[in-house]
């Protein structure tokens, strides 16, 4: 269901942690303070992709939750290093 409803969104899965890598790449290496918001907006916008993957993992009891929670909880230490 979860990889039905992204595709229909027209987001491959894979590519929100390549996202999520490239917006706090983009944050580190930019010294330039608009091209550092627009990649915390990235970033950020990977991160609540990927909370509503881990809800909806957890709450339909997917097997691929302990996957989910922990993608999740590397990005909030990403951002926490940030």
């Amino acid at each position: 269901m979860e990889s039905a409803l992204l595709t229909g969104l027209g987001i491959v899965p894979w590519i929100v942690p390549i996202l999520a890598i490239l917006g706090l790449a983009i944050t580190k290496v930019c010294d330039a303070p608009q091209l550092q918001r627009f990649g915390e907006r990235v970033f950020f916008a990977a991160l609540l992709l990927v909370a509503g993957a881990t809800l909806h993992t957890v709450a339909c009891n997917n097997p691929f939750w302990l996957i989910h929670t922990s993608s999740l909880a590397l990005m909030t230490v990403g951002a926490v290093i940030r």
